[in-house]
């Protein structure tokens, strides 16, 4: 088995947060990032696979 660190961890939650659609001044607080453009551009991949679920989801309905 790998070993997950608490960076991993950390990651890990950030993403999930996003991906659940909280706000990124939110995720951005709970990480304890001074500034949202820490956050935005560390999860930048993240946040453009949530954009994009919630297109496919309007898209859908």
């Amino acid at each position: 088995m790998d070993h997950i660190s608490p960076h991993s961890f950390r990651h890990m939650a950030a993403s999930f947060l996003i991906r659940s659609g909280v706000d990124i001044r939110t995720v951005s607080a709970k990480l304890g990032h001074a500034r949202t453009s820490t956050t935005t551009d560390i999860y930048a991949h993240v946040i453009q696979s949530a954009e994009q679920q919630t297109a496919d989801i309007m898209e859908a309905s």
